[in-house]
């Protein structure tokens, strides 16, 4: 399975139960702190709320796919429409900015997603090897089934290893990394990248490293793995149950003196006057986990009547303003078309240079009703919604509706710009 994670990797000049333990208690030792919504759980639990995400999630282009099932859901099956990556890139934004450019003596790595010569102590690496190679060692008849064996263990052993998990180039790339920090502990090391598991989502879980204040859909619990590895997961509460979406670890010095020969003096840091051989601390993210549960997290339905007093359920995704992937809606009333449509060509323009993301309606040639614009703009997560009109031309006055309150108000165009830089920046 094809993931995208993200990865932080921490030297601690020393051992981390402690850091483990505050984890546990403030979810919050190394990781991107985001208010989420309130997640309404007896909603989330009503029949076919599932099948209402996804039916929403393909109609505004979050996720693609020919037939998209709770399976696929579950199991990352699916493709990424324009909205589902913009959202998850703002995710991964909001996480790189949490855990290196916020943070002292934190560096960002970028490495392949192929290794060779990793020594790894997990015994189910994956290995790259061409179809064509593997049919044609197959089909000689000449080979007896000894050789052929043994043939492809040797094929298997000089093929390149596809990473699991970002731990290994971060472990590969901390000598190097010593001499930026003039070999001081601790210091860190992160990535985000593509990584691939063979395994169901559900059983290996990663980090999406944002967190909720809602404790009845975000949970944490520690745990202790085979090998003795010690950990605490955080939990989501899925409509179909709950699963762990972010890992901390503590590995110690295994993985990190394994690597480098067995050569502990060629790994030690300064703790002061003493040199010590670090410990590590991993925090690891599933960023398609992450994704998914802020979706679930943000969906809010309620029934209402139209204008024809119609019983429609209405349907909004109160995205955190700074996940969410269009932050306004810019529309056109009624008025001259041509002088409207550089009034919003303008407003358009403004807002681009603060870097707010804005969705284009005026350019739209087929006329809806603004109820149904408003529909489009809560289940796309759009925060505000502006609508130049006549009284523009006139006063100035722009419409502005926000998606939370649904309160409309009347602003100044002059203001419109400042008042959304604020609003967002200070979410």
């Amino acid at each position: 399975m094809k993931l995208a994670i993200m990865g932080l990797m921490m030297m601690m000049k020393f051992p981390v139960q402690s850091l483990l333990k505050k984890w546990t208690v403030s979810n919050k030792v190394f990781g991107l702190c985001l208010v989420s919504r309130k997640y309404n759980k007896s909603t989330a639990d009503l029949p076919g709320f599932t099948e209402t995400l996804i039916e929403l999630c393909q109609s505004r282009h979050f996720i693609t796919g020919d037939v998209i099932t709770k399976d696929a859901l579950i199991n990352g099956w699916y493709n990424y429409g324009h909205l589902g990556m913009e959202l998850q890139k703002n995710l991964a934004s909001k996480w790189w900015d949490s855990v290196v450019l916020s943070r002292e003596q934190v560096f960002g790595v970028m490495t392949p997603h192929k290794l060779m010569g990793y020594r790894c102590s997990d015994n189910r690496p994956l290995r790259l090897m061409e179809t064509a190679a593997l049919q044609m060692l197959l089909s000689n008849k000449d080979l007896t089934k000894e050789e052929i064996v043994a043939l492809l263990k040797d094929s298997l052993e000089e093929s390149p290893m596809l990473r699991f998990n970002l731990l290994q180039g971060a472990i590969q790339e901390y000598v190097k990394s010593l001499s930026l920090v003039n070999r001081k502990l601790p210091f860190g090391l992160a990535e985000i990248g593509v990584c691939y598991q063979p395994f169901p989502t559900g059983k290996h879980p990663t980090v999406c490293n944002a967190f909720a204040k809602n404790p009845s859909s975000f949970t944490a619990g520690d745990f202790q793995d085979n090998d003795g590895t010690k950990g605490t997961e955080l939990y989501f509460s899925f409509p179909w149950g709950k699963e762990p979406i972010e890992k901390l670890l503590n590995l110690g010095d295994k993985e990190l003196v394994l690597e480098h020969h067995e050569n502990k003096d060629n790994v030690k840091g300064r703790d002061g006057r003493k040199t010590v051989v670090p410990h590590v601390l991993s925090v690891s993210g599933n960023l398609d986990r992450g994704v998914m549960a802020f979706l679930f997290d943000s969906l809010q339905l309620s029934e209402k009547l139209d204008s024809k007093l119609r019983d429609n359920q209405k349907r909004v995704l109160k995205l955190h303003p700074s996940l969410a992937p269009v932050k306004v809606g810019l529309e056109m009333g009624k008025g001259p078309t041509v002088e409207l449509r550089q009034v919003c060509e303008g407003l358009f323009r403004e807002m681009l240079e603060k870097k707010i993301s804005v969705w284009p309606g005026y350019l739209e040639t087929m006329h809806i009703s603004l109820e149904q614009l408003i529909m489009k703009y809560d289940e796309m997560g759009v925060i505000f919604t502006i609508v130049i009109s006549d009284s523009t031309l006139e006063n100035g006055l722009v419409q502005l509706r926000n998606r939370d309150t649904a309160v409309k108000e009347l602003a100044h165009i002059s203001e419109v710009r400042d008042f959304l830089t604020k609003y967002i920046q200070e979410s």
